[in-house]
């Protein structure tokens, strides 16, 4: 009777959770309320082989859960994005960390759909340079149990996201980066996110062209995915060549007034993004008259990590200064918000 209980309760959660969106991206709806759940599944301290299967499976599921997209984007382009860094530099802290946590991104480029939007494309990209192994157990499911059976090691994880690129794409451009940027966004916009996503770019016009672009973007709906490829990725405006100070300057000008408009409901993935700016302590340099693109008729942004500590402020209420650990584990136990409304729900 009680094996009977538990079956019929998982099947009533299962429907639940269907009709709340959180199924595969075939669903018609594209709330996600279990989205934290999977991240946070992926987090786990590989302190037993079967924890890391754990990982493994939860960024397999997250891989293809519709509404993930902004959570999956963040762990693919963030620094950090199992948030070790309080131990990173930590001399006593085993190599096999490192090993394990590539098995898990493994995992979830492996188990991308075919339907995978270009936010994500443009994210397993940046996989292209990792060439790391990881290390994982294999494991044997029947009906009841999983076996562990040992351990066996991923390839590179270039290997699997070139795999993936050419899978969902039907291309195939190696390892060549700037190849596959073109050939992602070679398609014409599809949505108004991404349309302004694109006017973001250095080669769309001058600076205060590509602020409005940002600004705009902040406040579109359906913009998460793009903003933290923005926020998080290590080359988010895809110049690859002829990066100096002064570039940067202009780059950073751009990234500052997207931190400033993001409106007070950004999703969690969203503000996680935000916390990869609180090391930069770079300014940015943009024009301000409308009418002329001289530079030297400019204003200059704050430092971006002060900008970043402003915006987590205004959105949470909370301040943890630019401590990118605390503010992270504060962000993931924030209390759900009904009142957000179902702009919240969608984007969650």
């Amino acid at each position: 009777m009680k094996t009977l209980k538990s079956i019929i309760m998982a099947v009533v959660a299962g429907g639940v959770a269907l009709a709340l969106g959180c199924g595969p991206r075939g669903a018609t709806m594209s709330a996600c309320p279990a989205c934290r759940e999977l991240y946070l599944g992926t987090l786990s301290r590989p302190e037993s082989p079967r924890k890391t299967v754990n990982r493994r499976r939860a960024a397999s599921e997250l891989a293809t859960t519709k509404g993930a997209v902004p959570w999956i984007a963040w762990l693919l382009t963030s620094s950090d994005p199992f948030m070790r860094r309080e131990v990173l530099f930590d001399e006593n802290i085993p190599e096999h960390l490192a090993l394990l946590d590539r098995a898990v991104i493994a995992a979830l480029v492996e188990n991308l759909p075919d339907d995978t939007p270009i936010p994500l494309l443009l994210a397993v990209r940046e996989q292209l340079e990792e060439t790391g192994r990881g290390q994982y157990p294999r494991t044997s499911r029947s009906f009841f149990f999983v076996v562990v059976l040992g351990n066996a090691g991923t390839r590179p994880i270039r290997e699997i996201a070139r795999e993936t690129l050419v899978r969902v794409t039907g291309q195939d451009h190696g390892f060549d980066q700037d190849g596959w940027r073109k050939a992602i966004l070679a398609p014409a916009p599809a949505s108004d996110s991404e349309r302004l996503f694109r006017q973001t770019m250095p080669e769309e016009g001058a600076t205060r062209d590509r602020r409005r672009a940002a600004e705009a973007l902040a406040k579109t709906e359906g913009s998460a995915p793009w903003t933290v490829w923005l926020l998080s990725s290590s080359d988010p405006f895809m110049r690859a060549e002829g990066y100096n100070e002064e570039v940067a300057m202009f780059d950073r000008a751009v990234i500052a007034v997207l931190l400033e408009s993001l409106p007070s409901d950004a999703p969690l993935a969203v503000r996680l993004a935000v916390t990869e700016q609180l090391d930069e302590a770079g300014v940015g340099r943009y024009p301000i008259d409308d009418e002329s693109s001289d530079v030297t008729a400019s204003g200059r942004t704050l430092p971006m990590r002060e900008i970043a500590r402003d915006t987590l402020k205004r959105i949470t209420g909370q301040d943890h200064g630019f401590d990118a650990v605390k503010w992270r584990k504060a962000i993931l136990h924030m209390p759900r918000r009904p009142a957000d409304g179902p702009r919240w729900l969608r984007e969650r």
